[in-house]
């Protein structure tokens, strides 16, 4: 996803226990989602950056991962000493 003039990235490697939310602008940048991701399992259907007055930034998620629908919310406006600080929020749907 395109955020100005750097891209924010939605990744996680096969047999992960978490997905990461990286940026091209920061490479210390890192909100974590756990999730335990198996390969071939997870779907990033859709996400969205919604700017908030002032510096806060904050991103929603859409993705199956397995058999289950999640939207989550992420705070993108800074770095956390533990990057699963970050994620704001989780609904889920099996």
């Amino acid at each position: 996803m395109q955020d100005g003039e750097h891209f924010i990235l939605v990744t996680s490697k096969d047999y992960d226990r978490d997905i990461d939310i990286l940026s091209t602008d920061d490479h210390e940048f890192n909100v974590s989602i756990d999730r335990g991701i198996e390969p071939g399992g997870i779907n990033v259907y859709d996400s969205i950056l919604i700017d908030k007055e002032g510096s806060f930034k904050q991103m929603q998620t859409l993705m199956l991962v397995g058999s289950t629908l999640y939207l989550d919310d992420c705070d993108l406006s800074r770095n956390y000493d533990d990057p699963q600080d970050g994620h704001l929020n989780s609904i889920q749907e099996n």
